[in-house]
């Protein structure tokens, strides 16, 4: 399938092939046997200088270099391909291939490593081979990246929705508090109302009351004072658990805490405020 394809590819997306060779022979085979039937765009350069000129203007599917350039090493250009093609292949040739060629050949990932000489019909196999494999690496490295790409925006999507959970946990939890409380203020006004309801008299009252007080609170002192005119109070029950009912004491209680109770609702004193 892939085969196909790059046979009938036109010559504005045909796969772009650069040769470097210092023989003029070879890079005539190049020119007039391998292009016509892969129909790719052919580069070719004789130095290494020449080769990254090309490469620096050109985005490359395949390079094939000769090991031994009159200015260097082709495996020096794999470094600038990767830089310049990071999804090219490559492929060396060599007249005297070595063990070291070769090791770093695999090392670097080249797709192929030709001794020469070769026929017209041996090059032509390995580069259609190589350019197709180069179009199913570039294939996976785009669907790679897309890849990546999603995952990120997944993590952020996830982030994000992260955030507004832990927000919408919070506020239920501050309103279930919130309900809590309320609940707990109802459970102990209807607690209170159903004791002193079923009070016959006043003293009945004041003992179902400081028993419920006892019941909820702990052991602790009570007073209960009676309401009269506005701003006029009168003991009606005290309960001494730590501290003496004396009057001084009741009359402190009177005037430092009642008042105060009144107005907020609760006041909460120490031992040593109090």
């Amino acid at each position: 399938m892939l085969v196909a394809e790059l046979d009938t590819k036109t010559k504005s997306d045909a796969p772009v092939v650069l040769v470097v060779d210092d023989e003029p022979d070879m890079l005539d085979l190049f020119r007039d046997v391998v292009a016509p039937a892969i129909k790719c765009k052919l580069h070719v350069a004789s130095t290494m200088a020449e080769a990254r000129r090309v490469l620096k203007r050109e985005v490359v599917q395949l390079l094939i270099a000769d090991i031994n350039l009159p200015d260097g090493s082709g495996t020096e250009l794999i470094e600038l391909l990767k830089l310049t093609s990071p999804a090219a292949a490559a492929m060396f040739m060599s007249q005297k291939p070595t063990l070291d060629n070769t090791i770093f050949a695999l090392r670097h990932g080249v797709l192929d490593y030709l001794p020469k000489p070769f026929s017209a019909e041996q090059i032509q196999g390995h580069v259609r081979e190589a350019l197709t494999k180069q179009a199913v690496m570039e294939r996976n490295e785009r669907r790679l990246t897309r890849l990546k790409n999603a995952v990120r925006e997944l993590n952020k999507a996830r982030h994000t929705v992260s955030q507004k959970v832990d927000i919408l946990c919070n506020d239920l939890v501050h309103a279930y508090g919130e309900v809590a409380a309320q609940l707990q203020d109802s459970r102990l006004a209807e607690s209170f109302r159903k004791t002193v309801g079923a009070s016959k008299d006043l003293e009945q009252m004041l003992c179902h009351a400081m028993d419920w007080l006892l019941k909820e609170a702990g052991y602790s002192n009570i007073a209960i004072w009676l309401c009269g005119d506005e701003g006029a109070f009168e003991l009606g029950a005290y309960m001494k658990y730590t501290l003496p009912g004396e009057k001084k004491v009741i009359e402190t209680l009177k005037a430092s805490m009642l008042q105060p109770t009144i107005r907020e609702g609760f006041v909460h004193l120490s031992d040593q405020e109090l």
